[in-house]
């Protein structure tokens, strides 16, 4: 079977041509998230981007895991923008914490984690979540995210809190004015995304203590706002993907060892594991 599979966060989507056992092509997309985005954004993804990689390749199963995929009528809208491309195909459309639960722990049992733009857990039986943290997003929750480290990042410089020297960094990079600041986050169409891009600067500078404890205080609150809310969490197989959780590993491991949580495994690549996870089951 002719397989099209998407993981999609709001950042970037991954898409994967696989025919049985054997990987085709993938390709890279913009992201979309349904609940910032209008979806015909999505229907232009499909059209000029996702379409023309195909050639002569024609999906018989299409499976696309998304963030922003948690109401019925996200993913009806999301389903509906497939078949207006490419007819009626086998389709299942599911959340990006489903895909990583399967990307990181194929049919074990454990705790599944999403660390990118936002923030995601549940916890997973090898087969289905049987509990979901829920998903607030940025303006409410999505503790230890990208956006979550960039808001810390970005409060901190607008009151003056930097240290002089990454202070003076920061205003390298760019004209980081006030108001283009706020209206980068009060006025643009993906607020998140502009916050998680702080996070890369912090990155760039974890070597400074101020960064490294920035992005300490957002771990720790990861897990007291999330993961303390699966009793007994630290028994657990923990796995994580996502660029934050890839990208601080380091300190993110440091924080969960604290805690007494010691079972921890990493994904950089979640796309590649659901393509193995599927290449296996068309097998």
């Amino acid at each position: 079977m002719k397989l099209l599979l998407g993981e999609s966060g709001a950042t970037k989507i991954d898409w994967i041509l696989i025919d049985g056992r054997t990987i085709v092509s993938r390709f890279v997309s913009n992201g979309f998230n349904p609940f910032h985005g209008d979806i015909h954004i999505f229907y232009d993804i499909l059209h000029q981007t996702v379409f023309p990689e195909l050639d002569d390749f024609a999906p018989e199963r299409i499976i696309f895991y998304s963030a922003g995929c948690s109401t019925s009528e996200h993913c009806q809208l999301i389903s509906q923008a497939f078949q207006h491309v490419f007819g009626d195909v086998l389709m299942e459309v599911k959340t990006d914490i489903e895909g990583a639960a399967r990307a990181l722990l194929g049919q074990e049992t454990g705790i599944a984690c999403v660390l990118g733009t936002g923030s995601n857990v549940c916890l997973y039986d090898g087969n289905t979540i049987v509990r979901q943290i829920p998903s607030l997003g940025y303006l409410l929750s999505d503790e230890g995210s990208g956006a979550h480290i960039g808001k810390l990042f970005i409060t901190a410089f607008l009151f003056g809190d930097l240290p002089q020297a990454l202070h003076d960094a920061f205003l390298s990079t760019g004209n980081k004015t006030r108001e283009k600041i706020l209206n980068s986050i009060y006025k643009s169409k993906r607020p998140s995304a502009f916050l998680a891009d702080m996070a890369r600067f912090v990155g760039e500078h974890i070597a400074h203590p101020f960064c490294a404890q920035l992005v300490s205080d957002a771990f720790d609150s990861f897990i007291h706002a999330l993961l303390l809310r699966i009793p007994d969490f630290q028994s657990y197989k923990i796995g994580f993907t996502g660029a934050v959780a890839w990208n601080f590993r380091e300190i993110l491991i440091q924080r969960l060892h604290k805690q007494g949580a010691n079972k921890l495994h990493f994904v950089e690549d979640p796309a590649s594991a659901l393509a193995e996870y599927y290449m296996g089951e068309l097998s």
